[in-house]
């Protein structure tokens, strides 16, 4: 993501046995709630460790949406700008919501949450938009999953 460029982010979190259709569920119980497209993200964004998942991968390869990859460390420097603050969440991954913090930091300081979270039965959307204050482009080119 270049820097200057307002930019719309779907933060997405996710236990590890999800399906694509359940991460897809909770971008578009998102996207309809707020009254966008698929067509209004200019990425996906979630923990590093989360982003090469296939079921991740092939909903982001399936819309043309690229994948920013986000340490913990990164994400952590948000947290106090969640709305959500689930418990099983800061147990789990040491973050008050992973969806939240990842829309949030992969745009960066400039960010604004929609709104809270959605929720699937196995994932979890937020929405964030803002002026990206990133320098370089840390998106995953599609196809480069592992």
């Amino acid at each position: 993501m270049a820097g200057d460029q307002e930019m719309m982010v779907a933060g997405v979190g996710f236990k590890k046995n999800a399906s694509s259709e359940e991460i897809l569920e909770a971008l578009n119980q998102a996207l309809q709630f707020h009254r966008l497209k698929h067509k209004d993200l200019d990425a996906f964004a979630t923990l590093d460790e989360k982003s090469t998942q296939d079921s991740l991968c092939l909903v982001a390869k399936n819309l043309n949406i690229p994948v920013v990859p986000l340490s913990r460390e990164r994400l952590k420097q948000f947290s106090s700008k969640t709305i959500t603050k689930s418990e099983t969440s800061m147990i789990i991954q040491g973050l008050p919501s992973l969806a939240e913090t990842a829309a949030l930091a992969a745009i960066g300081n400039h960010a604004t949450l929609l709104g809270p979270r959605i929720k699937s039965k196995e994932a979890t959307c937020a929405l964030a938009i803002g002026m990206s204050d990133k320098q370089e482009d840390t998106a995953q080119p599609l196809g480069s999953q592992s």
